[in-house]
């Protein structure tokens, strides 16, 4: 016995049959709206909605859209109640990612279980070369990182941050593990 899609089940409460951890997932989506995702926000609504599919109903998932530095995001909601008018953003601006990490570790020591941070961007952060912008990423001990990359064209210095790097066309399921 085992697998995924039987929570939920009486059985489960005695016999898990689930990998979900005991306090649930939750993964906050950094979305790049910046100058050079202009073109490309087709792109991050469709990778958006493609990766918010592999969540289980009971997951929380939030998102921050962030350029320069942070903007206002959903705040935390269960992925089946999740409704992201993503259409609604605009890009513009530079694009830092140093401050939007600040950002992304407040709101994910709001929340406890399993943490995920996913970055869906083009990559061309004018701060990937910054070495502290590595120390950052680093210093989220015990939270999964992964890049989800709109567009093959990606600075490698962007990918060499995250343990995880794929693209928008590959198969979702290595940014999940």
């Amino acid at each position: 016995l085992g697998g995924r899609g039987i929570a939920g089940d009486p059985l489960e409460r005695v016999l898990p049959l689930t990998d979900a951890p005991p306090q649930g997932r939750a993964a906050l989506l950094l979305l790049d709206v910046s100058g050079s995702m202009v073109d490309l926000m087709d792109e991050l609504t469709d990778a958006t909605a493609r990766l918010l599919r592999h969540f289980g109903p009971d997951d929380r998932v939030a998102y921050v859209p962030f350029s320069s530095r942070p903007a206002d995001g959903s705040g935390w909601q269960r992925a089946a109640e999740a409704r992201w008018n993503l259409h609604s953003l605009s890009a513009g601006g530079n694009t830092f990612l140093g401050p939007a990490l600040l950002e992304a570790e407040r709101l994910l020591h709001e929340v406890t279980g399993e943490r995920r941070l996913f970055v869906i961007s083009d990559g061309k952060w004018k701060d990937r070369d910054d070495p502290a912008l590595a120390q950052r990423l680093a210093g989220l001990g015990g939270i999964h990182r992964a890049a989800l990359f709109v567009q093959e064209d990606v600075p490698a210095e962007s990918k060499a941050l995250f343990p995880v790097s794929i693209t928008a066309k590959d198969d979702l399921a290595a940014a999940l593990e």
